[in-house]
């Protein structure tokens, strides 16, 4: 039995849809303020500053992810389900920026910050138990 072989042309498309998805999300956890002057604005600068910096993550990781797929020329089950894991991780991204915008930037351990953040700052997690107070 012949295998056939498959190229990254669909699992790019998912992929890419996926972003375009996420970044939809991100932008519908906007919310306008209730008075109509640029003073109103000024609370909600923690949402504003958590939602920019995950759009601009979230480019990043697009950038890196249409990169890597220069270089695929088959799409193996192994290539999908690596696709797959990564681009749960990156779902998680609304959330996290959800979280961040609540908390007013304070840190609080939980397991969206820990998992987003545990490569670069486990040692700080693991020094820290602070929970701000609002």
């Amino acid at each position: 039995m012949a295998t056939r072989q498959t190229n990254t042309d669909r699992l790019r498309l998912f992929s890419d849809g996926v972003f375009a998805v996420l970044i939809t999300i991100l932008v519908l956890e906007l919310k306008p303020p209730h008075a109509d002057t640029f003073s109103a604005l000024l609370p909600l600068w923690p949402t504003g500053l958590s939602y920019a910096l995950s759009y601009f993550f979230i480019a990043i990781v697009w950038v890196n992810h249409h990169h890597l797929f220069g270089y695929a020329e088959v799409a193996t089950p192994r290539l999908v389900w690596s696709n797959f894991a990564h681009l749960f991780s990156v779902s998680l991204i609304p959330f996290t920026t959800e979280w961040i915008a609540e908390s007013r930037l304070c840190f609080s351990p939980s397991l969206p910050a820990v998992v987003q953040h545990a490569p670069n700052k486990l040692d700080d997690v693991s020094d820290s138990g602070k929970v701000c107070r609002r």
